[in-house]
């Protein structure tokens, strides 16, 4: 099987040659790895692409992932102000508005015009386009984008937006709920033109360390299907959550997603409950596993995941819980992949 072909399999819930492995993103660990910043990669004449492709390759990875670190600098659309210019660190970006008033002066209606004239979102669908070239279809191209939940956090900043969440109005917050959905669909799409066959939605801001199940229930799901629908052209789409997303299993059963990046789950009731509906991916911890163990205890816990879910069809990738934290060994990496290559049921 080619790396593709074993990813799509396990996301539909086929027999698999082997579990496949990956990471989630892993821009901030390739750059400070190469000790460049963000800036510099994506100044590279393929916006990166050949640099990023070559670490995937290194790792084993079955999947290659295009705007990793740089999720956010989209927003400088709206606004915002981005550093990305430092050596092995993730682009900071300011939020673009402190209230619903300054969101609503945004003309979402020229929302794909804007990011085709903003150079860094240029030099990522350069990266999308050259990545795609390098890999064809041995392997799938994915996206890191922001969900529309965590992006509306990101324009007005997160502690700001969770006050908006307790003290305006729900039809108040619609006006940054529908500039958020319009500006993460028409980048998606566009990633998505550039050669991007793979989508991954990350909502950090809807992890359950941040807001309950109720809140969950009422405004980042309902974002995330109103979104979900005007993404064309991906072949697969994943939702990436950190933290503990127990409550949030059961939810996402209904939701049209082909894989679920999970964080601090119990896997045996993760996979029970995703049978048939979407593949998990995870769960070993950045810091404390990927990055704080020795590669033998990394290989034996991956080999334990592997037997949980076996290759008839478990729904199962290998992957850490969420990015790969700066520091973390090429070995400790290489020995979640190797694990996976090792196991054959």
């Amino acid at each position: 099987m080619t790396a593709k072909e074993r990813v799509k399999a396990a996301m539909e819930f086929q027999p698999v040659d082997r579990i496949p492995a990956t990471i989630l993103d892993g821009g901030v660990w390739v750059v400070d790895q190469e000790h460049i910043s963000f800036a510099d990669l994506l100044n590279q004449e393929d916006g990166g692409a050949a640099t990023l492709v070559r670490y995937y390759d290194k790792i084993q990875s079955d999947i290659v992932w295009v705007g990793g670190g740089c999720y956010a600098l989209l927003n400088q659309i709206a606004g915002s102000h981005a550093v990305f210019d430092e050596v092995g660190k993730a682009a900071e970006v300011s939020p673009a508005a402190e209230d619903l008033e300054g969101i609503a002066k945004l003309n979402k209606d020229t929302i794909r015009e804007q990011l085709l004239a903003e150079p860094s979102v240029q030099a990522i669908l350069k990266q999308a386009k050259a990545m795609r070239e390098l890999v064809g279809e041995s392997k799938y191209v994915g996206l890191i984008a922001g969900a529309p939940f965590s992006a509306a956090g990101m324009l007005v900043g997160v502690q700001n937006f969770m006050e908006m969440l307790f003290d305006e109005e729900e039809e108040d917050l619609q006006v940054l709920f529908d500039y958020a959905i319009e500006l993460i669909v028409q980048y998606i799409n566009l990633c998505v033109e550039a050669g991007v066959n793979l989508v991954g939605l990350g909502d950090p801001v809807a992890s359950g360390d941040l807001i309950s199940p109720d809140m969950y229930s009422e405004f980042a799901l309902p974002l995330l299907k109103k979104a979900l629908p005007r993404i064309k052209g991906q072949e697969k789409t994943i939702l990436h959550i950190c933290g503990n997303t127990a409550a949030r299993l059961p939810e996402l059963v209904d939701c049209d997603i082909d894989a679920f990046s999970l964080d601090s789950v119990d896997m045996d009731k993760a996979l029970e409950i995703a049978k048939g509906h979407y593949a998990i991916m995870g769960n070993m911890s950045p810091f404390d596993v990927m990055k704080s163990k020795t590669p033998e205890e990394i290989r034996d816990i991956c080999t334990g995941l592997c037997e949980k879910a076996g290759l008839a069809g478990g729904g199962l990738i290998l992957m850490p819980g969420c990015d790969l934290p700066v520091g973390t060994p090429v070995e400790n990496v290489l020995a979640m992949t190797e694990a996976a290559e090792a196991y054959r049921g």
